[in-house]
């Protein structure tokens, strides 16, 4: 039946990936029934698919020197309710459009709530680099501001990757959803002006299986730790890996 290829690129990381679906599948091979172990499987795959898609639209629009901001609450705002947190971001973001227009640079941003099982009240967000940590933490009344560059968050050599920055930033998402019982909340939030990853999909009706060997574009190296050749959650073979620019 063949397989199907996918090549995502986004910033200085493209991604590879074979994989094979219910229609594209090795001869023999058969779709596992859905019962509570495959409900499991099929909440993790969605949760993996949205780090993927969080990491490929960060890749896409940030860089090591931008900034990996964490918004606090002091005081009384340690109990702020969500629906005063979500005024208190939306104020934050209009404040900051406004610095940053002032400095003629579009305000780039993507943004998760976390509210922890013991009441912790904070938001994350990554935005690009303009102002000084002095501005930022200014424009935020209600607590501290803590802004460190990415690289000293997540750091691939000196190229940007930020698949574990998205895995952060969906986990405390996911762990917020739980704790408020929202189950139709948004995984994240971000500015329209991002760029979005080319995504390139292609079946291939054969062979049907593939080379497991990674091909490494010139002018790229490979991310060893990529590097994945096994079975998905549905027990159908993958195999994938990731490059990053060096020239």
């Amino acid at each position: 039946m063949g397989y199907v290829f996918r090549e995502v690129i986004s910033g200085d990381v493209i991604e590879h990936k074979f994989y094979h679906t219910g229609r594209e599948h090795p001869k023999g091979e058969k779709r596992i029934r859905v019962n509570a172990e495959s409900k499991k499987s099929v909440k993790e795959a969605n949760r993996k698919r949205a780090i993927d898609k969080l990491r490929w639209l960060l890749n896409t629009n940030f860089t090591i020197n931008d900034w990996y901001v964490t918004l606090t609450y002091t005081g009384a705002g340690k109990d702020r309710a969500f629906a005063d947190m979500k005024e208190d971001m939306r104020k934050y973001l209009r404040d900051l459009r406004r610095a940053y227009a002032a400095k003629g640079v579009p305000f780039k941003f993507v943004y998760v709530y976390q509210v922890g099982k013991r009441g912790a009240r904070h938001m994350h967000m990554v935005c690009n680099s303009v102002l000084m940590r002095s501005e930022m933490d200014r424009l935020w009344p209600h607590g501290h501001v803590n802004c460190e560059a990415i690289y000293g968050r997540n750091r691939y050599s000196d190229i940007v990757d930020l698949g574990g920055i998205a895995a952060y930033m969906i986990d405390y998402s996911d762990k917020t959803a739980e704790v408020l019982g929202a189950t139709d909340m948004k995984r994240y939030s971000c500015s329209r002006n991002l760029d979005k990853p080319v995504i390139t999909i292609r079946k291939e009706k054969k062979p049907s299986t593939y080379r497991s060997v990674p091909r490494v574009r010139d002018g790229y190296v490979l991310i060893p730790d990529s590097v994945v050749f096994g079975y998905d959650d549905w027990a159908l073979p993958v195999f994938s890996y990731s490059m990053v620019r060096i020239e």
